[in-house]
């Protein structure tokens, strides 16, 4: 007691008082709890203000005498009157006051048990920092509506022909009037395009992305410019003046904020354009955010060039049903062009939100799907960690209800622990999503759209509040819900041998235990698929050598080499200097580097074949003579492409095995082929292996290689140059100073090398990888963390059993399987359930597979094999101890 208490002559009077109050009870309970209920007794005294301690001393003799008396009757279960919990208790009268004493208590409990609570508060913050980090992603880039008024009735149209339903990305000028001329459901209807297009301003040229709109799209958007005027339908003219817009960082950036830039002149791609205004500085064009945008005035206008995305805005009186239904229905005639004939059209409305986020949408529900798995199997392990806790503390849970406390009372209490926890857990939650979110930042901003709104904001700190209250509710029901229905004499003499809740709690803690390997084995096997898709997408053979291979890619203004034979001359010089470059053994030109250029398909036929069927679709490159030997691949038929290729020459072409075998059987040599319409005429001189030089993934297609001396109209050639090994990334400044040398107002698209290309490529698919396997390791790790403690937890509380074992002649290697056979018992039910999630949500994962089957066995038995004998490792620990045991000590602690 305390020195209030026992030092004066009322403290020995009220010493003797609460011994009379205490003399109700029987014998057995004076003896076990007499010294805690007199110290319950003291404290809520100590709680109640002066003029209600007379009412909370005669409120305690009637509690007294009502639990005294329902103890000697047998009886377990009694009404809500403790003492901290009775009618004319303050607290009561104070739902403020009972709150705040309920969560100190709580906090004293858990700074009481600081090892037990720093691992409690890590596991909760790493699962609400990742579910936190994941959410955040999928609220800025598919649940924040796009920067527009109504941004929901920002629409696209797509066309595709009836009979093959394959969606055009983009369409004529020509078609974008079309559609908008048919359609009646939008308003605001046109068309844009972004392309990397060379731009001079004070300081030099600069390779800049630039959208090309007319003033509908811009309209659509609901745009205003800060300064200036933004474009109009005389704009859009072909013969109009050239004008441009500027975005608010660009302004900035190249005019320092010059209020009197309206007006200016801007040179693109050598083109003089009037600059007529700039724009707001939130505003955010739909696609990969543009510097600048310039009018359609002086673009191409022939219905067979397809580069145009279109815009509209919904009409308000339609609605979106209706507008579907009306597209659904439409069908425009447009000319085929050469011959004169018409095509059937068909149009599919998708909106603007759809069109930006549709492709990784899946991925992103994935993702948080993944880390809401890890969540839960973190909030199963510190339910656990609860009930082992809660079980120890099944005594104090039964003099408190012997007391008079009410299951709500004894709920109440219990939930405001956990409750703490979880805000514990969430605060150290935003510190772990704070790092999650900025990796995920670095990792995803070149291929996840919206990707500059990516980071942590107001949305993501209100959930991370509302996650970490549902996590506390979440792991505290259980164990409060056991612990607020405590077997009172029961209880109370298990707490007597120290073997308090060891039966009670063993079969829940189990089913938690389970529960966590299931949902581990599920995300290991899914981390696990994606990693081998990974490894196979990364050793894909694309047919040559990437190493040391290095990308040239010039883009020499149009207006200042409108010449061919001026464009001509460059390209020489400059493959020529590279050649001569000390650490390059060999240099080529093409229409495009592999994997870096614009893939180019045309349709194909046998000499003699029917044109009037649909050919084959093949895909067409244009190199120089030593395009195959920078590859360093040789012919498999016939000769590669050589000097006698030249102009005024037959037509000549090298195809791959593919298309020889497909079109020509075994003999390909000497064969002609017909390609495009009007077709042309090309002899086969050689067959090559096939090559990937467009995309890692997908079935290997028909390929022509032709001449680049017999395409004059190939006017922006690419420059592959092989270095010596491993020099390839130090020569880009030397050939960065080549370029400069021949024309400084020539800007470089980029000098990545192969290999860089192609870890671009497969950037996404190691993002993924990445992500999903942390959540896997993770899981693993708690899952592991489980079946420890639930055996370390069996071990401890059956130390008395194993000395008897032990006593009556049982070996250390018995104790040993026998322990461990429990916690491998608790791995198999869960691996057995986690295999039949593996099997049902690995369907989810199909899209991103290469080569590979969603169920590959290997990938499953590595996944299960891993968590078995993490599990057996986690086990035997415990196990190992107890075989140690000595059984006089065991005996002796009892």
């Amino acid at each position: 007691m305390s020195k209030g208490v026992n030092g004066s002559g009322g403290g020995l009077l009220l010493r003797l008082y609460l011994r009379l109050l205490l003399a109700c009870y029987p014998p057995s309970f004076r003896e076990r709890c007499g010294d805690e209920y007199l110290r319950l007794l003291l404290h809520d005294l100590a709680q109640t203000r002066g003029r209600h301690k007379a009412g909370f001393l005669l409120s305690s003799s009637s509690d007294a005498l009502s639990g005294g008396l329902r103890l000697r009757l047998g009886w377990r279960r009694f009404p809500a009157v403790s003492p901290s919990n009775r009618r004319h208790s303050p607290g009561r009268h104070n739902m403020l006051d009972q709150l705040h004493q309920d969560f100190a208590y709580a906090l004293r409990n858990l700074v009481r048990r600081p090892g037990w609570t720093l691992a409690a508060v890590a596991t909760l913050a790493l699962g609400i920092g990742a579910t936190t980090a994941v959410f955040s992603m999928v609220n800025d880039v598919l649940l924040r509506p796009l920067p527009y008024p109504q941004a929901d009735r920002l629409v696209q149209l797509r066309a595709y022909q009836p009979d093959r339903q394959r969606l055009r990305e983009v369409v004529s000028y020509p078609l974008c009037q079309r559609m908008g001329e048919a359609q009646e459901a939008l308003e605001d209807f046109g068309c844009w395009a972004v392309n990397s297009q060379t731009v001079e301003v004070e300081g030099g040229a600069h390779r800049l992305l630039t959208g090309i709109v007319n003033w509908q799209v811009l309209k659509a958007l609901r745009a205003q410019p800060l300064l200036g005027r933004s474009f109009n339908a005389r704009d859009d003219h072909s013969d109009a003046a050239r004008v441009a817009l500027l975005s608010y960082g660009f302004w900035q950036e190249h005019f320092g904020g010059d209020a009197q830039v309206v007006g200016k002149i801007l040179r693109v791609e050598e083109i003089p354009y009037t600059i007529v205004g700039v724009m707001e500085r939130d505003f955010l064009f739909p696609d990969r955010g543009p510097r600048l945008w310039v009018s359609m005035a002086g673009r191409p206008r022939t219905p067979n060039i397809n580069w145009l995305r279109t815009l509209g805005r919904l009409k308000e009186e339609w609605t979106r049903e209706q507008a579907w239904a009306h597209f659904e229905a439409l069908r425009l005639q447009v000319s085929k062009g050469n011959d004169g004939g018409t095509d059937e059209l068909a149009v599919r409305p998708v909106s603007l939100m759809e069109t930006l986020v549709g492709e990784v949408r899946p991925q992103l529900w994935l993702f948080l799907s993944a880390v809401a798995a890890v969540l839960l199997i973190a909030c199963i392990n510190v339910a656990n960690l609860l009930l082992s806790r809660m079980a120890g503390r099944e005594r104090e849970m039964a003099l408190r209800s012997a007391l008079g406390a009410g299951r709500g009372r004894l709920l109440a209490q219990m939930l405001s622990e956990t409750t703490l926890l979880g805000l514990l857990g969430g605060a150290g939650g935003m510190a772990v999503a704070f790092m999650v979110s900025s990796a995920v930042h670095s990792m995803a901003s070149d291929f996840v759209p919206r990707s500059h709104l990516l980071g942590m904001d107001a949305v993501a700190f209100f959930f991370a509040g509302a996650l970490s209250l549902l996590v506390g509710l979440l792991i505290g029901i259980l164990p409060a819900l056991r612990s607020s229905r405590p077997d009172l004499s029961g209880g109370l003499q298990e707490g007597s041998r120290g073997t308090a809740g060891s039966l009670r709690h063993h079969r829940l803690r189990a089913a938690l235990v389970v529960a966590q390997i299931a949902l581990a084995a599920v995300l290991l096997v899914n981390a696990g698929l994606l990693l081998r898709s990974l490894q196979r997408l990364a050793s894909t053979e694309v047919g040559f050598e990437t190493a040391d291979l290095l990308m040239i890619r010039p883009s020499p203004p149009l207006a200042r080499y409108r010449q061919p034979e001026s464009m001509r001359q460059f390209y020489a010089d400059l493959l020529q200097r590279v050649r001569g470059l000390p650490l390059v053994e060999a240099a080529s030109m093409s229409a495009g580097v592999p994997f870096g250029g614009v893939r180019m398909s045309n349709q194909a036929w046998p000499q003699g074949g029917n044109l009037e069927s649909e050919g084959e679709t093949v895909d067409l490159q244009v190199v120089d003579e030593n395009f195959f030997a920078v590859l360093g691949i040789g012919a498999l038929q016939g000769r590669l492409l050589d000097s006698r290729d030249r102009p005024g020459a037959p037509p000549a072409a090298v195809v791959n095995e593919t298309l020889a075998r497909r079109l020509f059987g075994e003999d390909a040599v000497g064969q002609h082929l017909l390609v495009g319409r009007p077709p042309r005429r090309v002899e086969i001189v050689g067959v090559v292996p096939d090559l990937r030089l467009y995309e890692l993934t997908g079935p290997l297609r028909p390929m022509v290689f032709e001449p680049l001396a017999q395409h004059p109209e190939q006017a922006f050639p690419d420059i592959l140059a092989r270095t010596s090994p491993g020099h390839a990334a130090h020569l880009a400044s030397e050939v960065r100073n080549l370029v400069h040398s021949l024309d400084p107002g020539i800007p470089l698209v980029g000098l990545p090398t192969l290999q860089d290309e192609l870890r671009g490529r497969t950037a996404n698919a190691r993002f993924r990888t990445l992500l999903l396997g942390a959540f896997g390791i993770t899981a693993l790790l708690l899952a592991v963390i489980g079946v420890y403690g639930v055996v370390a937890y069996g071990v401890a509380q059956r130390t008395r059993e194993i000395g008897v074992r032990m006593a009556l002649g049982a070996r250390r290697l018995q104790v040993l399987s026998w322990v461990v056979r429990r916690g491998l018992l608790l791995t198999a039910a869960g691996l057995l359930l986690g295999l039949a999630g593996a099997l049902a949500t690995s369907q989810l994962l199909e899209s991103y597979l290469h080569q590979l089957s969603v169920h590959d066995r290997f990938s499953y038995a590595a996944a299960l094999l891993l968590l078995f004998v993490a599990a057996f490792l986690a086990a035997y620990l415990p196990a190992r101890r107890a075989s140690r045991t000595d059984p006089m000590e065991a005996l002796r602690c009892e």
